[in-house]
């Protein structure tokens, strides 16, 4: 594995990656650059960054490029592609489309949120060529919020939702699937199906049903209502969720006790 480290969003973008590796000759542990990707010297794309960077193995190849708000950068450091609609606060990254819109089971597409205006309010896109799939209305403000994710197992693939959009819409289509959730924060594996919970500020909900976890004595973490943690901890391959308590006493780790049969080994 390597380090991948990024500055710059709204206009200059600078990529990086080191390896921490022993060196043959010195028998010495040390970090090593691999490479640089930069707007300024034309590998890297001007103002297409996000407040989030995510990687994922966009072609099949065995390697995982680096998706950075909505530009792509391949696993050589190398420009891949851009969707030219800017910055935007929030990125999801995953296999989103109906199974029966899929040239093959390692489609990865990426659904972004846009601040800039007179773009987008949001977009899905092809993660390895940028190939835009639904793109919603220039809504004239800044589009903060957004979530995309498998939800609802009643609609194949995965469903969207942002600020500018009044209902909850499908991925693949951007279809209306009916009235949205209350919050558009996070999201977390909780239950025993393969559908996301939602996690916001200091609760847990499932969509179409209701509350499955609140702590009155914790506190998220400032105005942007995450979690301490969410990733899974102890490996049934749910996720555990860390809150800290009120009054900064502690950290209280929450497990689900739903029993499942289903494996996932892929996340954190």
């Amino acid at each position: 594995p390597s380090i991948i480290m990024a500055r710059g969003v709204y206009t200059r973008n600078v990529m990086c990656a080191w390896n921490w590796r022993q060196n043959d000759l010195t028998q010495q542990n040390e970090l090593k650059l691999l490479w640089t990707a930069d707007s300024n010297q034309g590998t890297a794309y001007v103002g297409q960054g996000a407040d989030s960077m995510m990687v994922a193995d966009a072609n099949g190849d065995g390697a995982q490029e680096i998706i950075y708000g909505s530009s792509t950068i391949a696993s050589n450091g190398t420009k891949r592609c851009s969707t030219g609609f800017g910055h935007g606060d929030t990125l999801h990254v995953g296999v989103l489309l109906d199974p029966s819109h899929r040239v093959n089971e390692t489609d990865v597409q990426v659904f972004m949120v846009h601040q800039n205006g007179t773009q987008p309010a949001y977009d899905v896109h092809d993660a390895f060529t940028c190939d835009t799939i639904v793109k919603g209305p220039a809504i004239g403000v800044d589009n903060r919020e957004g979530v995309a994710d498998d939800i609802d197992p009643n609609n194949p693939g995965a469903e969207m939702w942002s600020d500018a959009s009044p209902v909850l819409l499908s991925a693949t289509g951007g279809t209306n699937l009916g009235p949205k959730p209350s919050s558009s924060n996070f999201l977390i594996y909780w239950d025993a199906d393969e559908s996301r919970e939602l996690e916001d500020d200091t609760s847990i909900t499932k969509y179409g049903v209701g509350t499955l976890l609140s702590c009155a004595q914790c506190e998220s973490n400032g105005g942007g209502k995450t979690p301490t943690l969410t990733a899974d901890l102890f490996g049934d391959w749910r996720e555990e969720i860390v809150w800290r308590e009120a009054d900064n006493s502690a950290l209280r780790v929450y497990t689900t006790t739903d029993v499942t049969k289903r494996r996932i080994y892929t996340l954190m």
